[in-house]
């Protein structure tokens, strides 16, 4: 038979390390929340400065000099790092969804997400999947929408999750060389690498 005692300080225990843990957590979403909106500010202020002046690269290589002189133990000032502050408030500032999602996942992944995407859908799809990956039982759903490139079915349910309109569904087989019936009809490899090089 168990040890009533230990069975109630075994219970008591792990719930005092979920408290901890959850509280960690909730600190951590909290100073990411207060970074990105930093960020965010900064981004505003070079955007608003320079619609005012002649200024640019030098000046911002300058400013990074400088505060990262007055905050020697904070990273994050980089001349490099600045430009995508700008970035980052040039690409959300004029839309209303993406914004309050921006701010839920870390500075890495909204660089990921800058430097890789090149539309709002593919930003949606991405900090969609973020969100569910690692968005909390507690936390409200952010919503979005994604264009599928490949079979994944993760990446069909993201696509289909809010759908609530008639949708065609077809199989297929995947196969490690073209049919020769299809060869003639399909452009050769270095067309379609040639073509993809001119795509923005």
């Amino acid at each position: 038979m168990s040890n009533p005692i230990s069975d109630t300080y075994r219970h008591l225990l792990m719930e005092i390390k979920q408290r901890i843990r959850s509280a960690q957590y909730e600190a951590l979403k909290a100073v990411n929340r207060e970074m990105i909106n930093l960020y965010w500010d900064i981004g505003q202020i070079i955007v608003t400065q320079q619609q005012g002046a002649s200024w640019g690269k030098s000046v911002v290589e300058q400013l990074a000099k400088d505060l990262q002189a007055e905050f020697p133990g904070i990273s994050g000032f980089s001349a490099r790092n600045i430009w995508r502050m700008q970035d980052f408030y040039l690409t959300y500032h004029s839309k209303e969804i993406l914004p309050p999602m921006v701010a839920e996942i870390g500075w890495t992944h909204n660089i990921v997400i800058l430097e890789k995407c090149k539309d709002d859908l593919e930003r949606e799809f991405y900090l969609a999947a973020l969100d569910d990956l690692s968005r909390l039982p507690d936390e409200n759903l952010s919503i979005g929408i994604i264009l599928c490139k490949s079979k994944d079915k993760t990446i069909v349910e993201y696509a289909l999750r809010e759908s609530n309109k008639p949708i065609g569904v077809a199989t297929y087989q995947v196969v490690s060389t073209v049919p020769q019936e299809l060869k003639n009809q399909l452009p050769a490899p270095e067309q379609v690498a040639k073509l993809l090089e001119d795509v923005e």
